[in-house]
């Protein structure tokens, strides 16, 4: 007969934070090691980490009385991170919107220039070249507006921020001008703001 296959990490912490939840207390890393280990079937060596995993995450809190690091998590707070997490989307999502429309803007302009030296002929290309994939992030980020996931937003953020950032790369190969140099003419920031959404059960 096969081994019984184990937990995985992320039923790991799904269980542990269900058996935070179960109810108002307050614990420290012993008294977690002790009842969290036996009704969620895990060692208590692994549950520090775990713990640990859930506070990073911001679906535990804790905080020191004392001598001693307590720990919970109430079923409200998760909710309040999901909606703040959803809200901050939101607002990026406007953001890039108008860096989206002024890049554009931008790309429009250098079309409509006749002074044909490298730099402005090389931009002119990377216009034309870069029509469909700017098409492609208008698509993309319609579908962002429409998602009601966290997880769908993120990873269509990311799709819609590496692509600015292949238009800048491609423009730094052809003008020979740093994407610094480049981000700061356009008025980009140099790198977009990572977001992680919480653990969603």
């Amino acid at each position: 007969m096969p081994p019984k296959k184990g937990l995985t990490q992320e039923e790991k912490l799904s269980a542990l934070l269900n058996w935070f939840q179960s109810d108002h207390m307050f614990y420290t890393l012993k008294e977690i090691e002790s009842k969290a280990s036996k009704q969620c079937k895990i060692p208590p060596m692994q549950m520090k980490e775990l713990v640990l995993a859930l506070v990073e995450e911001g679906l535990v809190e804790q905080d020191r009385c004392g001598t001693t690091n307590l720990y919970w998590s109430f079923p409200y707070l998760q909710h309040k991170k999901q909606q703040e997490t959803h809200d901050r989307l939101n607002r990026t999502i406007a953001n890039l919107e108008m860096e989206r429309d002024s890049l554009l803007c931008r790309c429009k302009d250098e079309t409509g220039v006749r002074n044909q030296t490298h730099e402005r002929a090389s931009k002119i290309r990377f216009c034309d070249q870069s029509s469909e994939r700017i098409d492609s992030i208008q698509s993309q980020l319609q579908s962002l507006k429409e998602s009601e996931s966290v997880e769908n937003l993120v990873t269509s953020l990311a799709f819609f921020s590496d692509s600015i950032d292949d238009i800048i790369c491609y423009l730094s190969r052809q003008t020979g001008l740093t994407m610094t140099t480049l981000k700061t003419e356009f008025e980009l920031p140099l790198e977009f703001e990572e977001i992680r959404p919480g653990t969603t059960k």
